[in-house]
């Protein structure tokens, strides 16, 4: 249905658009340009007749294909750093008396080795998380979450995808992953964890446990 719509929104644009604000009678006139994008290949999509054709080709006017960030190793590092200095930053204008911190070479390696099936909202949320758990100013790879879990990134990159491999379970094994630890470095408390995970508030912390499936074992907020 929200193709369907959108098809006929892009159709029915020429130079302008006309729209009624809910709740307003009054039509107004707005000009538009539509950004794009997707995790998932969306010329295959269409071969399977799940995305429509005709949006396709409206939406597809320029398309840029864009690399893996597990494929752009010195970006990787750029990234963290620039991540990095955001946080520290962030945390110094709470708390003056913080010291920034910095990565280690350890850290820095096992950031570079990673997979990042999150591209690069993963990486600002692994960021985020070692600079609050991490017990000194100087971040190591064991202040990393997900990375230290034992699995051989460099080996795992090179292994081809096999039949029946689904990106969202992996993704979602992720997620979990992430919550699990997030909780128990936390005492269980959930306004920390929501916090560290980036999620803003505890209740956005329970409505991301229930989508994924997980069990509320403990009711700390």
């Amino acid at each position: 249905m929200t193709q369907l719509l959108l098809l006929k929104t892009l159709k029915d644009y020429k130079d302008h658009c006309e729209f009624k604000t809910v709740g307003k009678d009054k039509t107004e006139n707005s000009k538009f340009r539509i950004i794009a994008t997707a995790t998932r290949n969306l010329l295959e999509l269409v071969k399977k007749n799940e995305f429509l054709e005709d949006l396709y080709y409206m939406l597809a006017y320029i398309s840029i294909e864009t690399i893996p960030l597990c494929d752009q190793t010195p970006d990787i590092l750029l990234l963290a750093h620039h991540f990095l200095e955001e946080v520290n930053k962030q945390h110094k204008a709470e708390n003056s008396g913080y010291v920034f911190k910095t990565l280690s070479s350890e850290a820095r390696k096992a950031l570079a080795l990673h997979l990042w099936p999150g591209n690069i909202s993963e990486l600002r949320l692994v960021i985020r998380q070692a600079v609050i758990f991490s017990n000194d100013n100087i971040i190591e790879k064991n202040d990393l979450p997900i990375i230290t879990s034992g699995k051989d990134t460099a080996l795992l990159r090179k292994m081809p995808l096999v039949q029946g491999f689904n990106m969202k379970n992996e993704i979602d094994k992720l997620q979990r992953d992430y919550i699990e630890r997030a909780l128990k470095q936390a005492d269980n408390k959930k306004t920390d964890a929501a916090k560290a995970l980036g999620l803003g508030s505890y209740q956005a912390l329970d409505t991301k446990m229930k989508s994924l499936g997980m069990k509320d074992l403990n009711k700390k907020k």
